[in-house]
């Protein structure tokens, strides 16, 4: 008899426990008729368990960003994110209780990327707890198709320029996601034809010469240029970077030339034009114009920048400008202000040629850091792999988390496990994060 008054004891005690975490703390809703039901299904992947997914035609990237979306509309924090992995994840707390949801982007075919969602429950309470939080699962993936809902794919927009051949948003959304999908060539032509219906869209001009400036088509490029009136400073001042990245030193001066004369007291320009003429090998105007820029206004933004570079003209006098020391300089500060390809030879130039110490692992870092941020991994994985005995020894951590990302990407992911615990034992924090999403994988 007393075991059984126990037991109904207990049950009271958890009923009512159930009432008052039910009034602090608000039941998870219910479905609505109308939402969309996912399949529950066994990933591929063992270690995911059972998984809701969906799949999309669309870049890889568009997908991701509207996971981010998603996330945020049903406002659940994102808490570890990994773009190279396609792995993503984040949650939502209700005090004593948790929900954390994961979600990974894995290719399904050569333009077709799947969403997976998992849902964990986590409480101090037991089954009270896991009753009290809500399996997210249904309502984030049918978020993410809302989100995505209004993206055609690659084979709409095709269409939708077959129908209406004149539509500047539609030719340019083509080419857009044509550049997304790696299909550069197609692009370039896509923007052409757009240009011959639309020549005054300097945007789609502009637009396409980076393109052809990527793939080294100056000729192409300078055509297009010609083509258009640069009246617009700051249309002028982006198309000269991507000269100067591109290392087309005299276009670059030939925009920035006559800007300057008719903005003689603009300091972005007159800092613009200074750093044209260093890569052009006009030093003593470079030193002139930076110079101008430190003693007549030395609180402006630029005159920071302005001033680094004069102590890299004094390295240039000193050591000569294919120092491997001046090359860290050069290269450093172009990373610093975002000209990240013309920064990477620099840093490459002087991890080749600095003697193994800390200046030469921090050029090296921030050239495979570079690498990461244009996707290049091919060249992390040529760059890092031999050395990776050395890196460890060194305990030069994020370089090789570079590596294990490099090898994320080529989905070689026993590899990059391998590299980011690697990476972690090095001194690398991030590493330990990577190590335990790349557990989903193998």
């Amino acid at each position: 008899m007393k075991g059984n008054k126990l037991k109904k004891i207990s049950v009271l005690v958890l009923l009512a426990a159930w009432t008052v975490l039910a009034g602090a703390s608000p039941a998870p809703e219910k479905n609505k008729k109308d939402q969309k039901k996912f399949t529950e299904y066994k990933s591929q992947h063992k270690k995911r368990g059972d998984v809701h997914g969906t799949s999309f035609d669309l870049p890889q990237a568009m997908v991701y960003e509207g996971i981010i979306q998603a996330f945020a509309n049903l406002e659940l924090t994102v808490n570890k994110e990994y773009r190279a992995l396609g792995y993503l994840e984040g949650g939502h707390s209700r005090g004593i209780s948790a929900e954390r949801v994961i979600t990974w982007v894995d290719p399904e075919g050569p333009r077709r990327w799947r969403v997976e969602v998992r849902n964990i429950r986590a409480s101090r309470m037991g089954l009270i707890g896991a009753l009290t939080t809500k399996d997210w699962s249904h309502e984030l993936l049918a978020e993410i198709e809302n989100v995505l809902a209004d993206k055609p794919t690659l084979e709409q927009l095709q269409a939708r320029v077959a129908e209406k051949p004149d539509s500047i948003d539609l030719r340019r959304q083509l080419a857009e996601m044509e550049v997304q999908f790696d299909m550069d060539d197609e692009a370039v032509a896509e923007y052409q034809a757009l240009l011959q219906r639309h020549p005054d869209s300097l945007r789609d001009r502009l637009s396409c010469a980076e393109l052809l400036l990527q793939h080294d088509r100056l000729a192409e490029a300078e055509t297009l240029f010609a083509a258009a009136e640069m009246k617009d400073p700051a249309t002028v001042l982006r198309l000269s970077r991507v000269c100067l990245q591109r290392e087309n030193t005299d276009h670059a001066l030939n925009l920035l030339n006559p800007l300057a004369e008719s903005h003689p007291q603009d300091m972005r320009i007159r800092f613009e034009l200074g750093r044209a003429c260093f890569f052009s090998g006009d030093l003593e105007r470079a030193k002139s114009l930076f110079g101008g820029i430190v003693t007549e206004a030395p609180q402006h933004a630029f005159a920071q920048y302005a001033g680094h570079w004069q102590k890299i003209i004094a390295a240039v006098e000193s050591a000569g400008l294919d120092a491997p020391g001046t090359q860290r300089l050069i290269g450093e500060e172009l990373h610093e202000e975002a000209l990240n390809s013309l920064a990477r030879k620099h840093l490459t130039a002087a991890w080749n040629g600095l003697p193994t110490g800390a200046e030469k692992y921090k050029s090296g870092c921030l050239v495979t850091e570079i690498c990461v941020d244009q996707e290049a991994y091919d060249d992390i994985v040529a760059m890092v792999q031999p050395l990776v005995a050395e890196l460890k020894k060194a305990k030069q951590g994020d370089m090789l988390l570079h590596l294990a990302l490099a090898y994320c990407h080529q989905r070689d992911f026993v590899k990059a496990r391998e590299t980011a615990k690697a990476a972690k034992k090095a001194g690398c924090k991030d590493a330990k994060i990577l190590e335990s999403a790349l557990k989903y994988y193998i």
